[in-house]
């Protein structure tokens, strides 16, 4: 599937362009900052297919700036996987988790 720059953003911002009706975000994270663009990197559900699929896009790192809204995005598609994280936490809020685990 390939969308243009100024598509993918109205997957998020709910514009009215017809070509993304039945897209909905799932994700969307910003993954680089460069001095003229932010890029985000987005996941997103077609329900006419029932896939996932990913796009890197940019927004202007100011409101002076800008971007190429014409430019091509291969949008891939990708696959739910479920990971385990390992997260870091004080004493205090490790106990106070194993509290509310043992009062449940």
């Amino acid at each position: 599937m390939t969308l243009t720059n100024d598509q993918v953003r109205s997957i998020k911002w709910g514009g009215n362009d017809e070509n993304t009706d039945g897209l909905t975000v799932i994700s969307d994270t910003p993954f680089d900052h460069r001095r003229w663009a932010v890029w985000y990197r987005m996941v997103f559900l077609n329900e006419g297919d029932g896939k996932f699929y990913r796009a890197d896009y940019a927004v202007p790192a100011t409101e002076s700036q800008e971007v190429d809204d014409d430019r091509e995005i291969d949008c891939v598609e990708v696959f739910p996987v479920d990971l385990t994280v390992i997260a870091y936490e004080t004493a205090e809020e490790i106990s106070s988790a194993n509290r509310l685990a043992a009062a449940a």
